[in-house]
């Protein structure tokens, strides 16, 4: 008798060779186009690079990064386009209409605008459920700049499914012992969302930490995909910061909106002022008992390769080692996982 499992997977099968063969008619319809970007002034290849193709109605019909040399090829029908560049400390950039085909690579002087965030001046104002009207055109612009990064690290590991390589690791530490038991695996990329992080609509209902004393807890940081996600911003409040001991950085924090007691996450996006590169995310679980009491938390570090995209070079989840002892729960150290992505070749 077959399993449960391998039928699921042979329904699987037979669904997507019936979508394989309704699709085949709009594969062959689109066809390579190569697009360069440049900087209108220098002509400097713009490497790493955002860029989309917008189609009459304004809806993307394409993403991507750009290569070193600023090329990126797309699989679309030819038609007429409108050109999308964003780069990290640069206003977006949109083209006029270009009719593509693939008898040419099309090169697009891109306009470079710089953003400057060392001289804005941090205000009281918060922008809570959503980032679209934001407080203050400030915290607009700053979060504006820490998404592209997002982004382009997020289209940068689909451009690494079955060729890039990342990497995990668990510790734990008791102040019991005073050993650490530690394990690292390598593995190749081969899912958009390499590291499983929960989607981001349950991540917003049922929270990030799941679990009691007894049974133990599951807790989970969040990826790209889920700050980016609409139900994020809906969730949190958003405000600029600085710190004394942060010189030379310009913060975003967020917290879970007024009244939320589902467990969730707040913290800060650091960003350098002067390049507006998105350095680090740290945060900590509120509205988790025990687990807040204890200090669980994480942070994601992220890294600019030599091409311009961006990737995270690490990760790290934070969680106390929790235990009764003559009827009081105690913290007997702390586990910790995280991993990254190997900066590729």
């Amino acid at each position: 008798m077959m399993s449960p499992t391998r039928v699921l997977k042979a329904a699987l099968a037979i669904a997507c060779a019936a979508l394989g063969v309704m699709a085949t008619p709009a594969i062959a319809r689109s066809q390579a186009i190569q697009i360069r970007v440049v900087d209108s002034t220098t002509v400097t290849p713009l490497g790493g690079a955002l860029i989309a193709l917008l189609d009459p109605a304004g809806a993307v019909a394409a993403e991507g990064i750009t290569s070193e040399n600023g090329y990126r090829t797309f699989f679309v029908t030819p038609g007429q386009y409108r050109v999308r560049v964003r780069r990290v400390g640069y206003r977006p950039f949109l083209s006029g209409p270009l009719e593509l085909s693939r008898s040419r690579v099309l090169t697009v002087p891109v306009e470079s605008q710089a953003v400057v965030l060392s001289t804005i001046v941090i205000s009281s104002g918060t922008s809570c459920r959503s980032l679209r009207s934001a407080a203050t055109q400030e915290l607009g612009t700053v979060w504006g700049e820490a998404t592209k990064a997002l982004e382009s690290s997020k289209l940068m590991v689909v451009d690494l499914v079955g060729v890039g390589r990342a990497w995990t690791y668990e510790s734990t530490r008791r102040a019991s012992s005073a050993r650490a038991q530690s394990d690292t695996v390598r593995f190749t990329v081969t899912s958009p969302r390499p590291f499983a992080a929960l989607n981001p609509e349950s991540l917003a209902r049922g929270g990030y930490v799941f679990g009691d004393a007894q049974s133990g807890w599951d807790y989970f940081g969040p990826d790209e995909t889920v700050l980016l996600a609409p139900s994020f911003a809906r969730t949190h409040c958003f405000r600029l910061v600085r710190d004394r001991s942060e010189p030379g950085l310009i913060g975003v924090a967020f917290e879970p909106v007024p009244g939320r007691r589902t467990a969730d996450i707040a913290g800060i996006a650091w960003l350098d002022e002067r390049t507006s590169e998105l350095r680090r995310i740290v945060f900590r679980y509120v509205n988790a008992g025990l687990i807040s009491r204890h200090g669980g938390g994480g942070e994601t570090h992220f890294i600019r390769l030599r091409s311009g995209a961006w990737i995270i070079s690490s990760w790290h989840l934070r969680a106390p080692i929790l235990v009764e002892r003559r009827g009081a729960i105690q913290a007997d150290g702390f586990m910790e996982n995280g991993g990254g992505v190997l900066q590729p070749d």
